[in-house]
């Protein structure tokens, strides 16, 4: 396996006048920018349009049309691209209305070459911050989204408010003992949160009664998992979480629901995340009933490995997942962490079985 350099910064320069341009395109090769002129705003649009560039350096006026006719396009084609102007007049007009088109710098003819450098540095920080600025607001969009959702349906079922929090607790601590990638823990964590959500759709005669669900009521509490992958579905394209969610009522046999899945074909982050689910639950203290020990939920979880559960899943519960966390992982205030870093990968999954394995 090759190395190979990182892609080098490029940046086109328009100016008709020979004179400007060539030294500056001279200048930037110095310092080891990529670097492409033209003479004219067509010539410059032609060039947008055969490559990417980082920093646009553009002069004022140029005979076949102005700069402030290409700022207007790049604007609209190329947000994100900084334009940095080369005048020899910047009047106060005019730098007013090269700035409402997007440019970021001025530098003033003549020039020193020395410049350039601190220029288009500052330029591309600019750009790096910005687009840092929206994966956050991006990151902290969706963590209050979730944690909308969440509330609602915690103030639908008190009981759902520390059991989302601790299957997800769970889930990720299965991401961990096992190496995974950080987009599965990304879509484990949200699935984790937002797997019971779709009871908001359940009426509360079903969904708090406290004793045994008649048929018909049973049927009616199968459709959380839709719902629910119905609702996180419509969350910023997150597509596979809500395929998680989903499908985190399959059974290894195949009797589970909504979808009858068995074994290979329940995805993998779904299975972990039932049998979460299932341990939880049964732990859990809830106001009908007290919670059963450790070794009582294991007997059951033990017994129906390979039928509800994955074998395999099963031993690493008991053996590693829960010795990892420690007899008081269940703390109050569990807060779901940073998202950071994994956004962009959960949300450009293109195909969901590629995390099934």
């Amino acid at each position: 396996m090759t190395i190979t350099d990182p892609e080098p910064v490029r940046i086109l320069v328009v100016d008709d006048e020979d004179i400007v341009r060539e030294p500056l395109l001279e200048a930037m090769s110095w310092v080891g920018y990529a670097a492409d002129g033209a003479r004219s705003v067509n010539e410059a649009l032609h060039l947008l349009g055969q490559h990417q560039y980082h920093v646009l350096f553009c002069d004022l006026v140029m005979p076949d049309s102005d700069g402030f006719s290409l700022m207007e396009v790049v604007r609209a084609r190329y947000p994100m691209l900084p334009v940095v102007v080369l005048t020899g007049h910047a009047t106060v007009h005019l730098t007013q209305k090269a700035m409402r088109l997007g440019a970021q710098d001025f530098i003033i003819k003549p020039f020193s070459i020395r410049e350039l450098p601190f220029i288009i540095e500052r330029n591309l920080e600019r750009v790096r911050l910005e687009s840092q600025l929206r994966e956050q607001q991006t990151e902290d969009l969706l963590f209050q989204t979730v944690q909308a959702l969440t509330a609602a349906i915690e103030a639908k079922d008190p009981y759902t408010a520390g059991h989302s929090q601790q299957v997800a607790q769970l889930a990720v601590c299965f991401t961990q003992v096992l190496d995974m990638s950080d987009t599965d823990v990304f879509v484990l964590r949200l699935a984790g949160v937002t797997h019971d959500v779709g009871k908001i759709g359940i009426p509360e005669s079903v969904l708090l009664k406290p004793g045994q669900l008649s048929a018909n009521e049973w049927e009616i509490m199968k459709q959380h998992p839709v719902i629910g992958a119905e609702i996180v579905g419509q969350i910023i394209d997150l597509g596979y979480v809500a395929k998680v969610v989903r499908s985190h009522h399959e059974r290894w046999d195949g009797t589970g629901y909504p979808d009858g899945l068995k074994g290979e074909t329940i995805p993998f982050l779904s299975r972990i995340l039932y049998i979460s689910d299932a341990y939880d639950a049964l732990t859990a203290d809830r106001a009908y009933r007290k919670g059963m020990t450790h070794d009582q939920a294991m007997e059951i979880i033990r017994a129906q490995a390979g039928t509800h559960f994955d074998a395999d899943l099963v031993d690493i519960l008991e053996h590693r997942v829960l010795q990892a966390l420690g007899p008081d992982w269940r703390t109050p205030g569990y807060v779901m962490p940073q998202l950071s870093r994994t956004t962009r990968e959960a949300m450009s999954i293109q195909n969901p079985l590629a995390l099934t394995e």
